[in-house]
């Protein structure tokens, strides 16, 4: 229910990224664990369940060994600088894990994403 990229060049010129790095997120959906436990655009996730999160392929590693409905600590960081810490239950059948890339001027979904492993992995 997030949408999670590398931090945008509007974002860095603002003069704030966290000193780790971490992964943006500029959007969540209504209805998502991130919405129904408080998380917020305009922040970088920063860790999860304790294993930082200094980019997009540290951050797949981590998120693809949580299993559905587990319990997981997210830690976050404001563009203020406000860190903040949560914890959500995941929902695996309805907001799973994809990843879009953009190559070669196309959209492209990585197939160690997909719904059918994502599923999978959660036993449904």
């Amino acid at each position: 229910g997030m949408m999670l990229h590398p931090t945008p060049r509007s974002v860095l010129e603002r003069g704030y990224r966290p000193e780790a790095g971490g992964v943006y997120c500029s959007r969540w959906c209504y209805g998502s664990p991130a919405h129904k436990y408080l998380l917020r655009a305009t922040t970088w996730v920063t860790e999860v369940n304790g294993v930082p999160t200094p980019d997009l392929d540290a951050f797949l590693d981590v998120v693809l060994q949580i299993g559905d409905r587990a319990n997981v600590r997210v830690r976050t960081e404001t563009l203020q600088g406000r860190k903040r810490s949560y914890t959500l239950k995941t929902d695996l059948v309805y907001w799973y894990t994809l990843q879009l890339r953009f190559a070669g001027g196309r959209w492209t979904l990585m197939e160690d994403c997909d719904v059918a492993l994502t599923r999978s992995r959660s036993g449904r």
